[in-house]
């Protein structure tokens, strides 16, 4: 039992005590008996001086506590004698505060028993061929007759178990964990009615719930293993301590067990995470005997489950079952009908890769790339994505611009957290998807010549893309319909159109914006334009984190060509930081309100004039373009009856129009995200559906805002170096120099040099390792070569750096197990030196991790050679050091690894392009133009739009005297600028304008005089 647990009971059991024992002591103490000085009919009659009013509170405090202590008694003898307690009439609000206390105290002493934690029944898992063992109990017992006995009170337990009711519990998310689906919370609502009150939605924490013992099966290998089941506080080195005496064997146990499902449906993936009630297998203590198999019992068919009722208050529930191939969640329930309550979608063909995928902690050296939907404090992982997306252009935007000499800026602090953590989460292969296939579905539907369908929401799975529609209607293949042509499903990987037919359709439906996600961990999408508005309601606090999420993820969405968002009042600074044209603000909503009216009014005039119904034709057609561009009004701050009234007339008047509004703390139509003081969870209106909603944090929406605008082309550090000018080449004669071959004019990518003696770590170029003496399985080689990396680039790094480094989604919780297992795995990888010694000591100095000084790497070689200096470095350290390029720094590393790479990838594009430019310049200036474009070349293939590389290699070019080489450089040059959409620079347009009109003045020129 945890300390938690025992804290609640023992304050249970306190307070039961002092109202039944202590509150009539104190009242006997202060002299309140109403009945020691005697009373009168008398007393009435005459003029009260205070003490009559006196007597009257003594009434009722004796009276109050009588109450409170018979509803304690009646609940006390109920849990003794196992049955409901009776309901009092007119004592309803006292018998639930006893149920409460009652419990609580109850479970200080059950929780010490085998029903303390939801476990598996012996029916339910075929267990018959190994022995059961309760971790945490005594484990003493080892001779052979008590253990049989230990097994039949395991069979002969009660058909139900208790659970203790933790901080944002919900009986939804209770029945998910405890009984492997949610559809199960009728079950705990019929077993706890008189404890629930009639309110199934209020749960207290502390209340002790009692649950069947019907969990999902598990499947646990017959060998004549034996089985313990997970306390509140056991790990798995402390189980591997008591039962096989021996903490280091804990990977037996894990290994044993990873095929187990488990009684929530999840398999074990991660030796650091077990859940209290989850089966482990223990594997024979040396020497000992193991039983022979035994047949396995059939599981049994969970009972159906009914769907809640649209208000998550009322207690009476629809009888009604959902068809089991439509599974979609809650968002089938339209507007007024009963909702269907979320399904536990399978979400994987793998359990335990499901699980590991939903829960995103498959954290071991060898785990796949892991299915996530939010950080860890409520940034979804699609707006991870688009925030990533626009720091990456700006940052790219900076690099092009930036001079030889000058230096990025990189965030420091809680923003370079933030960064570490949206680059972990960010889903650009979600965004992807979602983007396809509305794209796709946009493309079907003009091919056809039919109009888009209307789409209210859509859901977002591992393995597939929902949509929900307004009206049932047919959607061709591969869409598959899930039930009665309201929600269609296409599967994950399954393309629509080719890419150019998709690309070139405009966004459907540019206003769908994630919302949070679900129990079954997929993403929930509503769209804006459909719905009209959506109110955010609760705290200040809650309200202004949802809303602040919402208007960035709009602002940075990848699937919208273009939209407008208006933010009114707060969010002030948002427009001058983002500066995407994408948002605007207005202190105030009175004249922007008669603005959407008038731009409603005039596109549903438009909309009707070009004979189609809806904006969804007009994009399918591809009629009244002006029309496509959502605007998604944004309130944040007061509006009276009046205006709300007007903004409600502009969202829900039909047909619809591309105008939407997100309000905080007030609603003006259906939809709404209802949060509840300290919790994380919401409810979805109108369909009540149980979510978790994204949220950005006031100081995560600063530091957020502090990288867009830390990330700005104008924000460069540093004095740049003077660039050689037309006339100063010409100045030179070029030196004879041996033919180059008619491959020259591309990068060359160098490759690796030979094995060296000692392990030797790459990260010029693709990371890799050579010289490593040591094995290691192809399905960990990924991490734990991101580890090496870490590790030969961060000396003596502590374990909480390694952590927040390689698993950053994980920083409050200890890595202890997963660390160890990786560092030893890496240790036996890198291997050990002729003397024996490790390269990667198991004990270093100061406590830290590290390679020995025999382990090296070329970003070491590289700085070394350059100091921090490229600009000033010998011309021998330059060529030594681009010798060591191979391509781009941390080319091809997993998109979500390598997060905490990118300070030291921008400053090593930086240093390199410094590093080639110098040698460039250095050798243009000696009249070695083929030297020149050889250094150049190293620097292009890093950063190949850097116009002051470009520019010297022009330079190079008309150095030699070709017109054709210097006519291809220019030409090579004005192909990048053109697909990246950009303006050349004016030194380039000047450089550009000497070489076509030599002697003529420039521009610059012009503009100078």
């Amino acid at each position: 039992m945890n300390a938690r647990r025992r804290l609640l009971g023992l304050a249970a059991l306190v307070a039961i005590l002092a109202i039944t024992v202590g509150l009539p002591v104190v009242l006997v103490a202060v002299g309140a008996n109403p009945l020691a000085d005697g009373a009168s009919w008398g007393d009435l009659t005459r003029p009260d001086d205070g003490s009559l009013a006196l007597a009257a509170i003594k009434v009722i405090a004796w009276i109050a506590w009588a109450a409170l202590t018979i509803t304690l008694l009646v609940e006390i003898i109920a849990r003794v004698r196992g049955i409901r307690p009776p309901r009092l009439p007119g004592l309803a609000l006292p018998q639930g505060w006893a149920q409460g206390l009652v419990g609580a105290a109850f479970a200080l002493f059950a929780a010490a028993g085998p029903t303390a934690v939801v476990s598996p029944p012996a029916s339910a898992v075929p267990l018959d061929a190994v022995e059961p063992v309760v971790v945490g109990a005594d484990r003493s017992v080892a001779d052979g007759a008590a253990r049989p006995q230990q097994q039949t009170k395991e069979r002969d337990a009660p058909a139900t178990v208790a659970y203790t009711v933790q901080p944002n519990d919900s009986l939804w998310s209770i029945a998910e964990k405890c009984l492997g689906d949610g559809h199960r919370y009728t079950e705990l609502v019929e077993l706890n009615a008189d404890l629930l009150g009639g309110k199934p939605d209020f749960l207290q924490p502390g209340w002790v719930l009692t649950l069947p013992a019907s969990p999902a099966p598990s499947t646990v290998p017959a060998d004549g293993r034996r089985t313990v089941t997970v306390q509140p506080g056991d790990t798995m080195t402390s189980i591997a301590s008591d039962e096989l005496g021996d903490p280091d064997r804990y990977r037996e146990i894990f290994d044993a067990s990873t095929d187990i499902t488990q009684p929530d449906g999840a398999r074990l993936s991660d030796p650091d995470r077990i859940q209290p009630g989850w089966t482990l297998v223990i594997p024979a203590v040396r020497g000992e005997g193991e039983p022979g198999p035994s047949p396995t019992p059939e599981p049994a068919e969970p009972p159906a489950a009914e769907m809640p009722t649209a208000e998550p208050e009322d207690s009476e529930a629809v009888d009604a079952t959902p068809r089991p191939e439509r599974r979609p969640g809650a968002l089938s329930a339209l507007p007024g009908e009963a909702p269907t309550a979320p399904a536990a979608v399978q979400v994987a063909p793998d359990a335990g890769a499901a699980e590991t995928a939903v829960s995103g902690h498959g954290d071991e050296p060898d785990s796949v790339d892991a299915w996530k939907v939010a950080t860890g404090s409520g940034i979804g992982t699609i707006l991870a994505a688009g925030s990533i997306a626009l720091v990456a252009r700006r940052r790219s935007a900076q690099q092009r611009r930036r001079k030889p000499g000058q230096k990025i800026p990189m965030p420091e602090g809680s923003a370079a957290t933030l960064e570490q953590e949206l680059r972990t989460a960010a889903d650009e292969l979600a965004v992807q998807r979602v983007d396809d296939a509305l794209r796709g579905l946009a493309h079907q539907c003009s091919e056809a010549g039919e109009p888009l369908p209307g789409v209210r929401a859509a859901r977002l799975t591992v393995d597939r893309f929902e949509l929900y529609l307004e009206e049932p209607e047919h959607l061709t293949a591969p869409w598959q319909d899930l039930g009665d042509g309201s929600i269609w499903a296409l599967d994950a990987g399954t393309a629509l159109a080719p890419d150019s037919a998709s690309s070139s359709v405009p966004a459907p439906y540019p206003a769908l914006v994630t919302v949070g996600h679900d129990d079954t961990a997929s993403h929930i999408f509503l769209n804006l334009e459909c719905i009209g508005s959506l109110a955010i309601t609760g705290t200040e606090e809650d309200t202004r984190a949802i809303v602040a999420a919402l208007t960035l993820e709009l602002a940075t969405s990848e699937w919208a060509d273009d939209l407008q968002v208006t933010v009114v009042g707060w969010l002030a600074d948002i427009e001058g930081v983002l500066r995407s044209g994408r948002i605007r603000w207005v202190p105030t909503i009175d004249r922007l309100l008669d603005q959407l009216a008038e731009r409603a009014e005039s596109d549903r005039q438009a909309i009707a004039e070009a004979g189609v119904r809806d904006l969804g034709a007009v994009r399918s057609a591809g009629l009244v373009p002006d029309a496509w561009t959502p605007e998604i009004v944004v309130v944040a701050d007061f509006m009276t009856e009046a205006q709300k009234s007007k903004l409600a007339a502009v969202t829900a008047q039909t047909p619809k129009v591309a105008v939407a509004a997100i309000t905080s703390g007030v609603s003006v139509g259906q939809w709404a995200i209802r949060t509840s003081p300290g919790g994380s969870r919401a409810i979805l209106d109108p369909i009540a559906m149980p979510l978790t909603p994204q949220r950005l944090a006031l100081d995560q929406y600063d530091d957020l805002l502090g990288l867009v605008a830390l990330a700005d082309p104008a924000g460069l550090v540093g004095d740049r170096d003077p660039e050689p000018s037309v006339a100063q080449v010409e100045t030179l004669e070029p030196v004879p120099e041996p033919e180059r071959d008619a491959n020259d004019g591309a990068p060359a990518r160098r490759e690796a040099p030979d094995t060296p003696t000692a392990p030797r770590l790459f990260v010029l170029g693709p990371v890799d390792i050579v010289g490593a003496t040591g094995t290691v399985e192809d399905s960990r080689k990924a991490r734990l070569l991101e580890l090496a990396a870490y590790l030969a680039l961060h000396p003596n790094a502590t374990a909480p750096a390694i952590d927040d480094a390689i698993w950053p989604d994980r920083r409050t919780e200890d890595n202890l197990n997963t660390r160890n297992t990786a560092t030893s795995k890496l240790r036996r990888w890198v291997g050990q030196d002729e003397s024996g010694q490790d390269f990667l000591p198991r004990h270093a100095a100061g406590g830290g991790y590290g390679f020995t000084d025999d382990v090296t790497s070329d970003v070491g070689d590289w700085d070394a050679l350059m100091g921090g200096d490229p600009l000033n470095a010998s011309t021998e350290n330059l060529e030594a050091a681009l010798e060591l390029v191979r391509g781009t720094p941390f080319e091809g590393t997993h998109r979500r690894r390598y997060a905490w790479s990118e300070p030291i990838r921008q400053r090593l594009v930086s240093e390199i392009v410094d590093a080639s430019y110098a040698l460039t310049k250095r050798r243009l200036m000696e009249g070695h133009w083929r030297a020149a474009e050889a250094a150049v070349t190293v620097g292009l293939l890093v950063d190949p739009a850097q116009e002051a590389l470009w520019r010297l290699r022009i330079l190079a070019a008309h150095e030699s005297r070709n017109p054709a080489a210097e006519a291809e450089a220019i030409d090579r040059l004005l192909a990048i600028t053109e697909e990246l959409e950009v303006e050349l620079e004016p030194e380039t347009e000047q450089l550009l304008a000497e070489l076509k009109n030599p002697g003529e003045p420039t521009k610059t020129h012009l503009r100078a005089l």
